[in-house]
């Protein structure tokens, strides 16, 4: 309802609004988007947990090969190469015979041996942990050139 001032008259005044689509045209289009950007994002949290579960296991084996390069250094290689010059002295003063020097030298090689392996697995389980935590790139598998120019 509404008074006009001057002529003092009183008329009804009534509205209608009807919604026309010409701004939201796409809404099919934006809600598939949307979609898509929640697929993406649950993709990648599911992507970092794969990685960071990856890296706390191989950080759990490069602490093991360590542990294990580390016993065999301190421990077991000093007590076979003692092991193998008291059979040398011994084999000298006829206490022990050429086989059991043998056998020592043997225990000695195999310690060695498995503390090559053990630092060797360290290190590729290091540069895998690097990897994963991006400081180190990805090996690449071509051929890597010597100073010649000949394949190595």
């Amino acid at each position: 309802m509404r008074r006009f001032g001057d002529s003092n008259e009183t008329a009804f005044v009534a509205g209608a609004s009807i919604p026309l689509p010409f701004y939201d045209r796409n809404q099919g289009g934006i809600a598939r988007a949307q979609a898509e950007v929640t697929r993406a994002e649950a993709e990648a949290d599911r992507g970092r947990s794969v990685l960071v579960a990856t890296l706390v296991a191989a950080e759990q084996r490069l602490a093991l090969a360590w542990r294990s390069a580390d016993t065999l250094r301190r421990t077991a290689l000093p007590s076979a190469e003692q092991a193998a010059r008291f059979a040398t002295l011994g084999y000298g003063e006829g206490r022990f015979s050429f086989l059991e020097v043998l056998d020592a030298q043997r225990a000695l090689s195999d310690t060695r041996a498995q503390l090559v392996e053990a630092i060797q697995a360290f290190h590729a389980l290091r540069a895998q942990v690097q990897r994963l935590r991006g400081d180190l790139p990805a090996v690449s598998p071509q051929p890597v050139n010597a100073p010649n120019g000949s394949a190595r």
